[in-house]
């Protein structure tokens, strides 16, 4: 529009200079050219503002997606916590079961070697199994409880304990 009123202004002979000469056409192919321009322009800062909108939606989409995956690394680092203290617990109370265990070992070993010891300082003594009845009544008791594969006392083993203390009763 003020390249109108310069030309005008030019052509009347005031001294306002818009080009070397007057000249209607120019004027008009450059009110076109700044026509198309600033359309090109609007539409280029429309594009861009559109953009631009879509750039920040993605990038708050990118940084949720960061946010969960920073979650659920978080999560799994915990988890496998908890994991690795329940492995070194379990392996804690293997090693402590372990070590009861051998010493449970040993000493039912010493308890052996200490009643075959026994077994061999009293002489004539029999095996558990071939008891007779009379010798332990809590023995008794518990064999009446116990299964049908218990076995039955040796007769022969008793007759000889009575004869051997009945010997050492009449000897002391």
């Amino acid at each position: 529009m003020h390249h109108l009123l310069f030309n005008f202004l030019q052509q009347a002979g005031f001294g306002t200079m818009c080009l070397s000469r007057p000249s209607l056409p120019v004027i008009i192919v450059h009110a076109l050219y700044v026509v198309v321009e600033t359309a090109a322009l609007c539409h280029f800062a429309l594009s861009f503002a559109r953009q631009r909108r879509q750039t920040e939606a993605d990038r708050r989409s990118l940084q949720a997606g960061f946010d969960r995956m920073h979650r659920t690394v978080t999560e799994a680092h915990v988890g496998l916590d908890a994991i690795s203290n329940a492995a070194h617990a379990i392996a804690s109370g293997n090693q402590d079961l372990s070590a009861r265990t051998e010493q449970q070992a040993a000493e039912l070993l010493r308890t052996v070697g200490t009643v075959q010891q026994l077994a061999q300082a009293v002489p004539g003594m029999p095996p558990m199994r071939t008891l007779p009845p009379n010798w332990c009544p809590a023995l008794r008791r518990w064999r009446c409880r116990a299964a049908p594969w218990w076995p039955r006392w040796s007769a022969p083993w008793a007759q000889s304990m009575t004869a051997r203390a009945a010997s050492t009763t009449s000897s002391a």
